[in-house]
């Protein structure tokens, strides 16, 4: 039983270390609670895994060797995790979710989005999702994580166009948006999903979410913490006006920290933000010159060159 409590564990943490997002409106906001019965009812018991289509108002998903119970609490995390994006941070969000649900016992474990509105999750057995019924706070995290990667990536696309912000932080980014969204819909879910679960909301969540940390990596963690800053000197619905300038954001010849940094002009608290950046740009500026590619020969990489 231990060892396959370990496993569950390890499998889950390589969902999100191992993520990855191919390169390939503003709709009406509507509560899990304002979803009308028929298409929001509770998470029947445990069935026999199936394949089907589920539809609720802004997630759709299509499934294949899990339960409709499962299916069914995927969306709904979904639903609400793009819902409190959309409404207390102002985000743009996709009218609907498109989730995609596989299962190949000899595929790979990964969970992935493709930057504007479909979600990917790749299992190897429905018993992967078992030891979610221990740790909610995680179940809820992982999907929302995902939500959190589409809430920057359809304002700001670092990767496609500005290449500036680097791929820790963006995971980063995501880490942080994810435990915001994750901690407010934690009581109702739990209480939705796990109906014979009777913990204080509050101490359930806040050990849930500690016992949760150690999965991630210790710099992520830090990062994250830098982007807990950044909202807290713009507020929670000034993310979304930020984002919007850095997408306009060209680099040339010029430093990129100086570039970026521009962003900030206007704002009340600009000494403060180009204080933050002073300190955050460092680790989240992808490298200039930096190349994919490895050095042909007669080129030789600078010192403490990353290639």
């Amino acid at each position: 039983m231990k060892r396959a409590w370990l496993a569950f564990w390890l499998g889950a943490a390589r969902i999100f270390a191992t993520e990855t997002a191919s390169t390939n409106g503003v709709p009406e906001f509507r509560l899990l609670s304002q979803v009308p019965p028929a298409q929001a009812s509770r998470v029947p018991a445990p069935a026999a895994t199936s394949r089907g289509v589920l539809r609720i108002p802004t997630v759709h998903v299509t499934y294949s060797g899990i339960s409709p119970s499962w299916a069914s609490r995927m969306a709904r995390v979904l639903a609400e995790a793009r819902a409190n994006a959309q409404r207390h941070f102002g985000f743009n969000m996709p009218d609907v979710i498109k989730l995609t649900v596989t299962v190949a016992p000899a595929g790979e474990y990964k969970l992935f989005n493709d930057m504007r509105d479909q979600v990917t999750y790749h299992l190897r057995s429905e018993a992967d999702l078992e030891g979610f019924d221990h740790q909610h706070w995680y179940f809820l995290y992982g999907m929302s994580h995902e939500v959190a990667h589409l809430a920057m990536y359809r304002t700001f696309s670092p990767r496609l166009e500005n290449g500036w912000l680097n791929w820790d932080g963006q995971e980063a980014w995501a880490h942080y948006l994810a435990g915001r969204l994750t901690d407010m819909s934690y009581a109702q879910s739990v209480c939705e999903f796990w109906p014979g679960k009777r913990l204080e909301a509050k101490q359930s969540l806040e050990a849930e979410r500690e016992s949760a940390q150690p999965l991630f990596p210790l710099g992520e963690r830090q990062l994250a913490e830098h982007w807990r800053a950044l909202a807290d000197l713009v507020g929670d619905r000034g993310l979304q006006p930020l984002f919007e300038r850095w997408n306009k954001v060209r680099l040339g010849p010029e430093d990129p920290a100086h570039a970026v940094s521009r962003a900030f002009n206007g704002y009340q608290k600009a000494e403060q933000l180009q204080h933050w950046w002073h300190q955050a740009a460092p680790l989240m500026l992808t490298q200039p010159g930096k190349s994919p590619f490895p050095p042909t020969d007669g080129e030789n990489p600078a010192p403490g060159a990353q290639l």
